[in-house]
């Protein structure tokens, strides 16, 4: 039996990419501290999601679209200041 792990068309939604991103976190050893949903455009949601390991950040987006990491973002605290910048 194949089970596919793919998410289609507009299934994840900012619960299920919270979860996923705080598994990760814990399998890479970072500490989740926040998401939210950044409203791209009329009909297109990410999710963005901000960890941290001692004064190390990462800003990750995931898709509404497809349950995976589209781009992670790390350095230090500016990272953070441009996560909390977005969604002023």
């Amino acid at each position: 039996m194949i089970v596919s792990s793919y998410v289609s068309y507009s299934q994840v939604s900012l619960e299920k990419a919270t979860e996923f991103m705080k598994k990760r976190c814990q399998d890479i050893d970072m500490e989740y501290i926040d998401g939210k949903t950044f409203n791209w455009d009329e009909s297109s949601k990410l999710y963005v999601f901000l960890s941290k390991k001692a004064n190390y950040y990462c800003v990750s987006v995931i898709s509404e679209y497809d349950l995976e990491i589209m781009k992670s973002d790390c350095g230090g605290i500016e990272k953070k200041v441009k996560y909390y910048e977005m969604f002023k």
